[in-house]
């Protein structure tokens, strides 16, 4: 119907948060990236200007979890970021201030479970297969890590 958005138009939505760092994304899916850290809106603003990057999201209240072990229990967790390069690669980008264990078991588990079981479904279309899981401290490194990953080989 004329005037209607479409099933994927997020135009009239109304988010409000109480986060201070606040991108106005231009190459996001989303309009704007709701972060918890400079490391998360510096690397929201990388995001939005790589040349390599196709397409990208905050995943912020999103309801997308990646489940891992961790401590004797199965826990899950919301990956801070998720694009997609002009190579087809998605990547899973996690900004971290503090490694600490539960965010090793959480790498271990995507690097070692996740991926490998995503790119092992062969009912999924073949542009959904293709997976890299990247941990930023710093957001100077994130353009380095996206130059490389565009540089993989479909």
């Amino acid at each position: 119907m004329l005037g209607q958005p479409s099933l994927g138009d997020t135009a009239d939505v109304s988010f409000e948060t109480t986060l201070r760092h606040i991108h106005a994304a231009r190459n996001s899916e989303l309009s704007h990236a709701a972060c918890h850290s400079r490391l998360e809106r510096d690397s929201a603003r990388i995001l939005d200007k790589h040349p390599a990057v196709a397409a990208w999201a905050r995943n912020f209240s999103l309801g997308w979890s990646l489940p891992y072990h961790f401590d004797g229990a199965w826990r899950n967790y919301e990956p801070d970021f998720v694009a997609r390069l002009a190579n087809g690669l998605n990547v899973v980008i996690e900004c971290k201030g503090i490694v600490d264990d539960k965010a090793i078991a959480a790498e271990r588990w995507t690097r070692e479970h996740w991926i490998p079981a995503v790119e092992g479904t062969p009912e999924l279309p073949a542009e959904l297969r293709r997976w890299a899981y990247e941990v930023i401290t710093d957001a100077a490194h994130l353009p380095g890590r996206i130059n490389d990953l565009a540089q993989a080989s479909p």
